[in-house]
């Protein structure tokens, strides 16, 4: 195969200096878009494996190839907290070849531009194929035919040569004139090597994680992403230890806690409003470039507060400010900076394995408890009885008599005294009572 040249440190700087995901490059339509999947054998996408993954070029059928390492991207296989991020370990898919890597070639003409892939660990549970996939731009789309007749081939670190197929499927497809590609890898239920655990990144001030995601999450008292409320937020930077703050509001872009607006490529961001996650910090706004060494220089801070909570749920409006510097985005680094009171309601974490280097800034809104009434034991309704002789209905039980004949209570011997029914009668009504025993005795 032509001699290929290998510029992974150089552009792992150039990325890492200006954020873990570069702006979108002059993505080809010649050479449409590509997807990388790994999939169980229904087809569905699998989450879960390590991947190893070159982008090779070459101009004017040059026989030197020139790589870059994926594994320098976020969106190849590393994991984060933002829900519209996708990779192969986080999602099975990784569909950002096309919007970031410089495209070359076409369909039609010889190959100037080849992918590696390998499966080096699948997904906990199931058994893929660690042979290597080399596959070509050229006639027909991206084949492992165009990279045989382009002579192209290439080393893996355990020695496997990636020359054709290996254990991927590659799929093209064209339709109205809009090309798509798909190299996917399908993984079947079994037992494999389980990946060890991910490694972190060497936090010095020469090399290792610069930048990385930030992700704003709002979430309930069970972790879940909670939609809603309204925010404050900003971003301030200053250059080569100035005291003064240069800031900007974070609130004039859409994806912070409004209604995002879609990208170049109709893709919805989500924000804290309508998700309760922001993730394009990172995308948006000019990033002032620094390590996250034990000597790294403080020259970025963000402010956030909660300025209105969801309904039903108690408002956190403390602000916390957190600086870019030793150890990532931190509490420690805006106090070193000089920001008053910075703790706030917002907790940080901060990850750099080999896997993810993202941080996340966290607000959890607790519900609002409402008091339930208290059970109270039903009463029997009592019917109001009017009061004998007349007058105002009452509402307590009044027993009556029912009314007899005055010759009946003669026939019984009832003249010489009073019903007990009456009894209460006769001493409201005497003069009623002697009328009735009058009555009774003629």
């Amino acid at each position: 195969m032509g001699r290929i040249r290998s510029v992974i440190a150089t552009v792992a700087l150039a990325v890492l200096a200006f954020g873990s995901v570069p702006t979108a490059a002059n993505a080809s339509a010649d050479c449409g878009t590509i997807e990388f999947k790994s999939v169980d054998e229904a087809g569905d996408l699998l989450p879960g494996g390590a991947y190893a993954g070159l982008s090779c070029t070459r101009f004017n059928n040059d026989p030197d190839w020139t790589c870059i390492d994926l594994n320098e991207y976020e969106w190849f296989q590393r994991t984060n907290d933002a829900p519209s991020f996708d990779s192969l370990r986080k999602s099975g898919v990784s569909n950002k070849f096309t919007r970031v890597m410089d495209m070359e070639g076409t369909w039609a003409e010889p190959s100037q531009h080849c992918i590696v892939l390998q499966q080096t660990y699948a997904p906990a549970g199931y058994v893929g194929s660690t042979e290597p996939m080399a596959a070509c731009a050229g006639p027909g789309g991206w084949t492992a035919e165009n990279a045989q007749a382009a002579g192209f081939t290439y080393t893996m670190p355990d020695g496997q040569v990636a020359s054709g197929d290996g254990g991927w499927t590659a799929t093209n497809t064209e339709v109205d004139g809009v090309k798509s590609t798909v190299l996917q890898i399908v993984n079947k239920v079994g037992t494999s090597p389980i990946e060890p655990t991910p490694a972190e990144i060497p936090l010095t001030d020469d090399s290792g994680p610069r930048i990385g995601y930030v992700v704003f999450r709002k979430v309930d008292e069970l972790g879940n992403l909670l939609p809603g409320g309204h925010f404050v937020g900003e971003s301030c930077t200053r250059r080569d230890g100035e005291q003064n703050w240069q800031c900007e509001s974070l609130n004039d872009y859409s994806w912070f806690e409004r209604e995002p607006m879609a990208d170049d490529y109709g893709d919805t961001p989500p924000s804290l409003f309508t998700a309760g996650a922001a993730d394009q910090f990172h995308v948006d706004i000019p990033m002032r470039a620094s390590t996250w060494g034990p000597n790294a220089p403080i020259e970025h801070c963000i402010h956030i507060a909660e300025t209105e909570a969801p309904a039903g749920y108690e408002i956190q409006p403390g602000m916390t400010t957190v600086c870019l510097g030793p150890g990532g985005w931190t509490v420690e680094n805006a106090i070193a900076a000089g920001w008053e009171d910075p703790t706030g309601d917002w907790t940080v974490t901060n990850s750099h394995t080999v896997v993810n280097l993202s941080t996340t800034l966290t607000l959890v809104n607790p519900k609002i408890e409402t008091e339930e009434p208290t059970p109270t034991t039903p009463t029997e309704t009592v019917v109001p009885v009017p009061p004998a002789g007349g007058g105002t209905p009452t509402a307590t039980p009044v027993e009556t008599t029912k009314p007899v004949a005055a010759g009946n209570l003669a026939a019984t011997g009832a003249g010489e005294f009073v019903p007990i029914g009456l009894a209460g009668a006769a001493i409201l009504a005497p003069s009623a009572l002697i009328l009735l025993r009058r009555r009774a005795s003629e």
